[in-house]
């Protein structure tokens, strides 16, 4: 049976592999797969430089259901993460993230933007990404209400799921006005939820700037006005752990092109 997993990486340091799915439910116009389908942890490995945007290529090699089950047996697992586009967009997904947790005794963490809740029995912990609150944003930026996701995020929360809950902060866009009705609507929720906050990367042929630390610290402090988990990243970052790819290997730089 062949799949929609078309790149799998590796951390040797924490045992964890991440499955990358195409295909999604929502059109975002700042959707990071527009400008890299390979996972950003690679970084250097691949000739990709985070300061010149480039347009990439959709991957045009897919894994069997077997040649998934075969990679991840060459390496020893303790977490296994589906992301990529949306993974909950594979039919079998259910299936899959059962037999991954049987085989190898894995803790499964599922990403994925809520639309569509896949059965999740096998699934131990959910990053959820809530693109905005306000619905005339959400429809603007992904082409559909959020009405549904937030539903489905109550839910989730009510199922009792290891659940975090992520949004992309946009100056301009989904700015600080934005980013504090999200909390207050997760603290509405549960004021102890981990709310983290991503900075935009230049993706697409979107305006939008990519925000400064300084932006992203005044996010994080409006953030915890109403709750008291919340973090952050700039995108400046340093990895601390060596992550490789699984397949393709080796990854290479023609699957990117210039923008």
């Amino acid at each position: 049976m062949l799949t929609n997993i078309y790149h799998i990486t590796y951390a040797p340091s924490t045992k964890a592999a991440s499955l990358f799915f195409w295909g999604c439910n929502l059109n975002c116009k700042g959707c990071y797969c527009q400008r890299r389908v390979f996972s950003s942890m690679l970084g250097d490995c691949v000739g990709y430089n985070l300061q010149q945007p480039k347009m990439a290529i959709p991957p045009t090699q897919f894994l069997t259901y077997d040649q998934v089950m075969e990679i991840l047996s060459r390496v020893e697992l303790e977490e296994v993460t589906f992301e990529g586009q949306e993974a909950s967009t594979f039919p079998f997904y259910g299936h899959l993230s059962e037999e991954i947790s049987k085989r190898f005794a894995s803790r499964n963490l599922l990403l994925t933007n809520g639309y569509e809740l896949p059965d999740l029995r096998s699934t131990h912990k959910i990053g959820f990404g809530l693109k905005a609150v306000s619905d005339e944003i959400h429809r603007d930026y992904t082409g559909v209400s959020n009405a549904r996701i937030i539903e489905n995020l109550r839910k989730l929360y009510r199922s009792g799921k290891d659940l975090v809950i992520e949004s992309v902060f946009i100056p301009g866009y989904i700015d600080l006005e934005e980013t504090e009705r999200i909390a207050e609507f997760i603290s509405g929720i549960d004021k102890n939820l981990l709310y983290i906050i991503l900075p935009y990367f230049q993706a697409g042929n979107n305006l939008w700037k990519r925000p400064t630390p300084d932006q992203m610290e005044q996010a994080t402090n409006i953030a915890k006005r109403h709750l008291n988990r919340v973090l952050a990243f700039t995108g400046e970052e340093q990895l601390k752990y060596e992550v490789v790819s699984l397949f393709p290997d080796p990854v290479i730089n023609e699957y990117l092109e210039d923008g």
